[in-house]
């Protein structure tokens, strides 16, 4: 493989040409223009993120286990008072248990305000998550590249069997069934390391669920909760950083319009009531639909067909140009009023396409859903995670 010999190779360019030069003619690319297909995916360009985005999302409360542990062990106190009738202790067991949510709150208030202050905002995070997502992805697979597949969950399973083993040892139950003392040290040691040693190998001790991809913290500031909070928090504070090379192009349009329909005398506002509505429509189609094309440089191009690759990411690359077009048009339409004309007939005209696009667009995305829906336990699952 290129891989062993050049470590620095991209990972999808690695697999594309081990898949090239594969012993069975079967398994290689059935035509050049596939072949062509598959580098071209490996080199798509990710925009850079930066560090103050790349730290929240990152960031992790080095109390956390603590916390937890806390909290478990006053929880599991409340529910013995419970049974004893002690309704007082058991009150007081349930607010000791909350109490680490004071400094978790403040340190969640924190990384946020920190955010806010370098010039960007939650809705900057959410548009850096396929990207970083998409860096996950091309981790994981260059870390398994050299595996097989059931070796994750297999190393998972006879380590958590081997730490369960030790926890039916510690309470005593193994030992009715157990009298051998090589098979006790045995089972000792086996629960000890196991975990430790699934680290050392590179393999998470957890599986990838849907939570730890969106983890608790971030469902929160997804909220519309979250949201307020984040604006409390950025009053009387520097204004936003202005547009860079990482947002992506319908979020810098789209905070342009936000801005230019803020500017609009009150009479064009309440005729172009949902211009927000749209935009914030039109501006999640496009991030779909660039999430989508995002993902395709990390689907190996040893699995699935590259001619399905190659059209779904032909329609999300027109669903990208179509909302990106429509938000345009609307920006432009914006600056015309702001500009003195007081003509509402063009951009009423402007804001209909707009909508029945949106219309379209959102049809689309619940068809291709029902689809996946029946192909994904058989196929490639290409649908992306979008934040909410």
């Amino acid at each position: 493989s290129p891989a062993s010999a050049a470590a620095a190779i991209p990972c999808h360019l690695s697999a594309a040409i081990d898949r090239a030069l594969a012993p069975d003619p079967a398994g290689r690319f059935a035509t050049a223009e596939e072949f062509a297909e598959a580098v071209d995916v490996a080199f798509m360009s990710r925009p850079a993120i930066p560090g103050a985005v790349r730290t929240w999302v990152t960031a992790q409360d080095p109390w956390r286990t603590p916390y937890f542990l806390w909290s478990a062990g006053w929880l599991v106190s409340a529910a013995y008072e419970s049974m004893g009738m002690d309704y007082v202790f058991f009150i007081f067991s349930l607010v000791m248990s909350a109490v680490p949510a004071i400094p978790a709150t403040l340190f969640e208030l924190r990384t946020v305000r920190r955010l806010r202050d370098a010039g960007y905002s939650l809705e900057d995070v959410t548009a850096a998550l396929p990207a970083l997502e998409a860096e996950e992805n091309e981790q994981m697979i260059t870390r398994d590249h050299d595996r097989p597949v059931w070796f994750a969950p297999a190393a998972r399973g006879a380590a958590w069997s081997a730490v369960g083993a030790l926890a039916l040892l510690a309470t005593n139950d193994l030992q009715h069934y157990v009298t051998n003392d090589l098979v006790i040290m045995g089972t000792i040691f086996a629960g000890a390391i196991a975990l430790p040693l699934l680290t050392a190998l590179g393999v998470p001790v957890l599986p990838a669920f849907a939570m730890a991809q969106k983890p608790l913290r971030r469902h929160f500031w997804d909220s519309a909760l979250g949201r307020r909070v984040e604006r409390l928090l950025h009053r009387g504070r520097p204004a936003l950083a202005p547009a860079s090379m990482f947002r992506p192009t319908e979020r810098v349009v789209s905070s342009a319009i936000e801005a230019l329909w803020s500017s609009l005398p009150t009479t064009y506002r309440e005729h172009l009531d949902d211009v927000p509505i749209v935009v914030k429509r039109l501006e999640a189609h496009a991030s779909r639909a660039r999430s989508t094309l995002l993902k395709f440089a990390d689907a190996s191009v040893a699995a699935g067909s590259t001619s399905s690759l190659r059209s779904a990411r032909d329609r999300a690359r027109r669903d990208l140009e179509s909302a990106v077009s429509a938000l345009e048009s609307i920006r432009l339409e914006l600056l015309r009023l702001l500009g003195g004309d007081s003509d509402l007939a063009p951009t009423t005209t402007v804001l209909s396409a707009a909508r029945r696009m949106d219309s379209d667009l959102t049809r689309l995305k619940q068809a291709q859903r029902e689809v996946e829906l029946v192909i994904r336990p058989t196929g490639l699952d290409l649908r992306p995670h979008t934040p909410a």
